[in-house]
């Protein structure tokens, strides 16, 4: 079937890297995620950012590098992300694409003051990571602090990102949790 016009042949290409020319504001951006949506579809990656789910416990060497499983490599198919400790005690390991997100909402924070300064200290934190070539990421000395992260981490997949949990502050949170997890259970698992 012959392409309508150059845009099609290029989504049919799988090439996800351009717009249409003259669509503004965020439009550009609503166009490009129905492209990735069409090109994606069918195959094994994700369309954004990835879906993490699964826990894994892994040990931090002696220079505070944590491996990621393969699996949450895989879905994160930027391969860059921001580490920031938003909900304590626990990190917060965002795969770019879902950053972006974040960082919009944060910009309409900034117009009220006290949101302004929640918002400063949140990034005041926030490092950009990047896995080496044996999918390690620096945690630095102050997030595993904050996080009491010492020998051991355990890598929680929560959806759109991968929370970083010191493993008896994790087991110790999961206990003292609501006693009606099974009503969550009903509304999600129909």
């Amino acid at each position: 079937m012959p392409a309508r016009n150059t845009l099609d042949r290029v989504e049919r290409a799988g090439y996800l890297g351009g717009v249409k020319w003259g669509e503004v504001g965020n439009s550009g951006i609503q166009r490009h995620e129905r492209t990735a949506q069409r090109s994606m579809a069918g195959t094994r990656a994700p369309v954004r950012g990835g879906k993490f789910l699964g826990s894994f416990q892994h040990q931090l060497d002696d220079k505070g590098r944590l491996s990621l499983p393969a699996q949450f490599r895989r879905e994160a198919t930027d391969q860059r992300f921001v580490l920031v400790q938003a909900y304590p005690p626990a990190l917060a390991l965002y795969p770019e694409s879902e950053w972006l997100e974040v960082e919009e909402r944060m910009q309409d924070m900034m117009r009220d003051p006290p949101g302004r300064m929640w918002v400063l200290s949140v990034m005041s934190n926030a490092v950009e990571v990047t896995p080496d070539a044996q999918g390690r990421i620096l945690i630095p000395g102050g997030l595993r602090s904050a996080a009491k992260l010492e020998g051991q981490a355990l890598l929680v997949g929560a959806i759109n990102k991968v929370e970083i949990w010191n493993p008896a502050t994790f087991e110790a949170e999961v206990q003292g949790a609501s006693p009606d997890f099974h009503r969550f259970a009903a509304n999600i698992f129909r």
